[in-house]
């Protein structure tokens, strides 16, 4: 064995991943955005994964990847709690592409202790008798959270779930 198989060599990992993102929000009487909005990751897995080696992009098995993935429980995520807003006329969410990144060092990296861990909730509105299981994912390595380092957004279409008065089509005479 020579002294160089002991070496430690730092790496630089950067992970990049594109996912769909579900960006819910509110509107008042006036159609004006209510208080802030709440975005998930859907209930589908990563579009996308990229993994770079000190700025190298390395090829792996994403199936493996994914099947290294921890949930959580479930647990409420009650939207007209967190709006708590008596003039709610409507909602629905955004559905967006998001791209998130992690960048980290680590030293005789290892591919087979990367993995996503699924923050997973049962979302709900219930004047609109809306539940869903939404997630929020978070890379891990070792184990260990990874801090993101980049998330951005491209906007996409707006799905309307409900209207207070979406029947409201006809004239009172």
């Amino acid at each position: 064995m020579s002294i160089l198989d002991d070496k430690l060599v730092t790496r630089h990992i950067r992970v990049e991943v594109t996912i769909e993102e579900h960006d819910y929000v509110a509107f008042d009487t006036d159609e004006n955005i209510v208080d802030e909005s709440f975005a998930f990751n859907g209930d589908c897995p990563p579009e996308s994964v990229r993994v770079y080696v000190d700025g190298i992009e390395i090829e792996f098995d994403e199936d493996a990847l994914g099947d290294r993935g921890e949930y959580s429980a479930y647990q409420s995520f009650d939207l007209e709690q967190k709006w708590d807003d008596e003039c709610l006329e409507s909602f629905g969410y955004y559905q967006n592409r998001e791209h998130k990144v992690w960048e980290f060092d680590v030293e005789n990296f290892d591919i087979e202790k990367l993995s996503f861990y699924y923050e997973c909730f049962d979302v709900i509105f219930d004047r609109a008798d809306y539940e869903i299981e939404e997630h929020r994912i978070t890379l891990r390595y070792d184990g260990k959270a990874i801090e993101e380092t980049e998330c951005d957004s491209e906007s996409g279409s707006f799905e309307q779930l409900w209207s207070l008065y979406e029947d409201d089509d006809e004239d009172d005479d």
